[in-house]
């Protein structure tokens, strides 16, 4: 307005503008003392309004309920409301509040309703609700040198239950005005709520984001996979939010439960879960990638100073029973964590209380504690004494126990039963052969490891086989639904005549030439071979055929399963491998996942565990265990490291050497082969290798005569003086 009165341009809320309409004149009354009228670095404030230098291009007027009224340019052009719909872009009150220069910030009266509903996840991304209460977005913040206007939106979530992905410049809440309510973003039981929208970890397996009408836009699965709108997957189909519960925000990250939606880089939001796999990846680009995936999981971060919302309840015992497979005399207690412990555990047996539920003053004293091997989420208790079955008893902590985050504690006074079971597994190394799944309708039986919780096998009822890489079904998530299972019989893991039975699984070798893993029905899922084939559903190769028998050459050592002339064997950190005592290797299952068999149909001879020592039997019986025919390995080893041997036929000797330290024996080098023809054939190379091959064997082991080494068809001899 002119001091004449004249009033040259009106900005309204809605958007619009309008012209000379004195009665709105900006001299009806006295100037009055500075309130809510001041001058910042990168606006002008006058009440709900910012003319506000949007970026080095653009001048814009708008009002705080985001609506743009007036957007003036650099090229000295002005653009108001197109086609009769109201602006919302390059609007000043999505900049933060700045520091008043000139007049005065004071009387500036707060939104009403007061609350925008956003939150921001590190420094570019936001959740929001835009527009109205229909609309959720995951928005990031413009790249370097762009303007707000130009920030990419990557998703939108709606409350019909459908998505909207990117890239797009709408509903973006770094470029517009969010929403506003009366509560400010808000944390829950494993849950966010951003008024009218939650996302909430809804069980041991699944996050959800939901609208308050009940339709669920999107699932995330700890699988790695997404899902669409499954409305028994709401998150408010328990009405209560719940105190905050493990939900809370860090400068990097959102945690509900299980789950971590994180700024992973500077170009990523991610939404992954702590086993492992990754279900989204949103981009600042505004693209969206899904899983399975292990890339960008944000796991790994630590938590940091924790900026709303709750830590507590993270961490929990899921688990505590006696350790059946314990080869030890002293009793011991498995318990189970939802999250590895602390490295250093100095003193935690002090944390922990065993006693009769009936009676809490009768307690065993418990003389010792250690982390499982490869297993920092299970912890052993040993105890002074046997607790007998007939007395019901429970594990709890006594004060908080620290896992490997400072922030996450078991709080005190967990309690968990003590169950009396006996584990469905066999445990070699980091290694786990299991009856997995109580609640499948189909029984299963997996192979996985311990190492990064991944499973490489999985053996099913029908006689299927399901290979890795995967993370369900893994023989050592004794929390999750799909982890081992117990029997409370006692008989879990039962050994025979070259057989050894898990729950209603037997892994028996059936002649000379065949061992099978088969199911209680009869089902074969899976034959091995002497000659290093692999081959499927055969039920006339069944374990069931006869009787279980009494133990004899089936027996668990530290290092292998050995079962008659087979052996499942933890050849090195990385690898179990299945392998005859002739020399081939059928299967080699990788702690990635992963199953390696015969490449080029050219059977294995390397990751042979038959080139292990022979160890003393903790479990079963290694009596009537046949020599080999014929008995005797044509090797002699020479110091620590070095092996004379006779290779893969009667035609090859070979000088060998052992593996460096941290390598695999399927590493190690020969660094001389000579052949019955006389010619010779140097390394380096790993073939012919007696430290990772199996050598011939012959009626005679290597013998001693005249100035002379026989080893069967090959002699080092002295000839003369020269």
């Amino acid at each position: 307005t002119h001091a004449s009165g004249n009033v040259a341009r009106i900005y309204r809320s809605d958007g619009t503008v309008h012209g000379r309409v004195n009665s709105y004149s900006g001299y009806s009354k006295p100037l009055g003392e500075p309130a809510c009228a001041y001058l910042a670095e990168s606006y002008l404030q006058i009440g709900d309004w910012r003319f506000s230098v949007y970026d080095a291009t653009h001048l814009s007027v708008a009002h705080r309920d985001g609506y743009t009224s007036a957007i003036y340019r650099t090229d000295g052009t002005v653009h108001i409301m197109p086609h009769n719909r109201p602006r919302i872009d390059f609007n000043g009150w999505t900049m933060p509040t700045e520091e008043a220069l000139m007049g005065s910030d004071e009387g500036c009266a707060p939104h009403d309703p007061p609350e925008p509903n956003v939150l921001q996840i590190g420094k570019d991304w936001k959740l929001a609700q835009m527009y109205d209460v229909n609309h959720f977005s995951f928005s990031a913040r413009q790249q370097e040198g762009q303007s707000g206007n130009e920030a990419q939106t990557a998703m939108i979530f709606r409350n019909t239950g459908t998505i909207h992905p990117g890239p797009r410049f709408d509903y973006n809440a770094w470029g517009e005005v969010p929403t506003y309510s009366g509560s400010p973003p808000r944390f829950g039981a494993r849950t966010l709520e951003i008024d009218h929208w939650r996302i909430r970890q809804i069980d041991d397996t699944h996050l959800s984001i939901t609208h308050e009408d009940g339709n669920v836009a999107r699932i995330f699965r700890s699988d790695g996979t997404v899902h669409g709108n499954i409305n028994n997957f709401s998150g408010y189909a328990t009405a209560a939010l719940g105190d905050p519960t493990c939900a809370f925000l860090t400068e990097g990250f959102v945690q509900l439960g299980d789950w971590r939606l994180a700024e992973f880089d500077d170009e990523h939001l991610t939404v992954s879960h702590r086993d492992g796999k990754t279900s989204a990846i949103y981009s600042r680009s505004g693209k969206v990638s899904y899983g399975p995936t292990t890339d960008y999981n944000a796991w790994n971060f630590g938590i940091g100073d924790i900026l709303q919302g709750s830590a507590e309840g993270c961490v929990s015992i899921s688990g505590a029973s006696m350790d059946s497979q314990s080869v030890t005399s002293t009793p011991e207690i498995l318990v189970k964590f939802s999250s590895d412990l602390a490295d250093d555990i100095k003193g935690i047996e002090d944390l922990f209380k065993v006693y009769d539920a009936a009676n809490v003053e009768s307690e065993i004293v418990i003389i010792g504690a250690a982390l499982e091997k490869g297993d920092h989420s299970t912890l052993k208790l040993a105890l002074s004494s046997e607790p007998s079955s007939e007395v019901s008893y429970q594990v709890s902590t006594v004060g908080a126990v620290p896992t490997k985050d400072p922030l996450e504690t078991v709080p005190a006074g967990s309690i968990q039963d003590l169950m009396f079971a006996s584990w469905n597994y066999l445990q070699i190394g980091n290694w786990r052969l299991a009856h997995v799944c109580t609640l499948c309708v189909n029984s299963h039986f997996s192979i996985s490891s311990s190492t990064n919780m991944n499973t490489a096998q999985i053996f099913r009822q029908d006689g299927t086989l399901h290979p890795g890489p995967r993370k369900d079904y893994n023989g050592f998530d004794v929390g999750a639904n799909t982890g081992p299972t117990y029997s409370l019989s006692g008989d879990s893991v039962q050994f025979g005549n070259l057989v050894v039975q898990v729950r209603d699984w037997r892994i028996r070798q059936i002649d000379a030439t065949h061992l099978s893993v088969t199911h209680a029905s009869g089902n074969v899922a899976r034959i091995y071979r002497s000659d290093g084939t692999v081959h499927g559903r055969v039920n006339s190769y069944s374990g069931y055929s006869k009787p279980l028998g009494e133990p004899a050459c089936a027996y668990l050592a530290e290092s292998y399963l050995q079962i008659g002339d087979w052996r499942f064997s933890v050849y090195d950190a990385t690898h179990l491998s299945v392998a005859h005592r002739d020399g081939y290797t059928s299967a080699i299952y990788r702690t990635d996942g992963t199953v390696h068999i015969m490449p080029h149909n050219r059977p294995r001879i390397d990751f042979n565990g038959w080139t292990m020592p022979t160890e003393e039997a903790l479990m079963g019986s290694d009596e009537g265990c046949a020599p080999h025919d014929p008995p005797e390995p044509n090797v002699l080893q020479i110091g620590k490291d070095w092996k004379l041997a006779q290779m893969y036929d009667v035609n090859h000797f070979s000088f060998s050497a052992r593996q460096q330290e941290g390598q695999s024996g399927n590493e190690a080098q020969t660094a001389m082969i000579f052949r019955n023809t006389g010619t010779i054939h140097p390394g380096p190379r790993f073939d012919y290798n007696a430290w990772g091959e199996v050598p011939t064997y012959s009626g005679s082991p290597p013998r001693f005569g005249a100035r002379t080494l026989e080893i069967d068809h090959w002699r080092i001899r002295q000839i003369d003086d020269t």
